[in-house]
């Protein structure tokens, strides 16, 4: 469902300017994506999460998003993997920025040292992409994203 939702953007919050419970929502809300094979890949930018007016999260421009490979598809489920990490990693790193409170030590740690084989899953989904826009000419794809779309649950 698209939608227009009224608010800012996370990157605009002070330290101490959202409630704990909001931080708590937010990786429900995550969780219940990554329940269902789906990976955000960009929540890593605070102009992502947009706080509404009634101070929920919402996830915003979900075009690097994708879902879990079949089965056999190991390389796919390799990059979901690591994405997947990404992902909660990005949350960590906005309560590192406005709530530090909430983070755990190993999570520290992970922020710290950054996610293995992170470069590498990047480049493989960035070449998988290009690849598919290549073949998707001849096939009728027009490259176009979905950056408008928001996510809410």
């Amino acid at each position: 469902m698209l939608s227009y939702v009224r608010g800012r953007n996370a990157a605009k919050c002070l330290p101490g300017e959202l409630k704990d419970s909001f931080f708590h929502r937010l990786r429900e809300i995550v969780d219940e994506i990554h329940d269902r094979g789906i990976v955000l890949c960009d929540l890593r930018n605070a102009r992502n999460i947009l706080i509404d007016e009634e101070g929920e999260p919402v996830l915003i421009d979900l075009c690097t998003a994708f879902g879990r490979a079949g089965r056999w598809n190991f390389i796919g489920n390799f990059i979901f993997d690591v994405f997947y990490q990404y992902d909660l990693l990005g949350i960590a790193k906005l309560e590192l920025r406005l709530a530090p409170h909430l983070l755990a030590e190993e999570e520290k740690k992970k922020l710290a040292r950054g996610l293995t084989f992170q470069r590498q899953a990047i480049w493989l989904r960035n070449m998988g992409r290009r690849i598919l826009k290549k073949v998707g000419r001849i096939g009728g794809y027009n490259g176009r994203n979905h950056s408008g779309s928001s996510f809410r649950l």
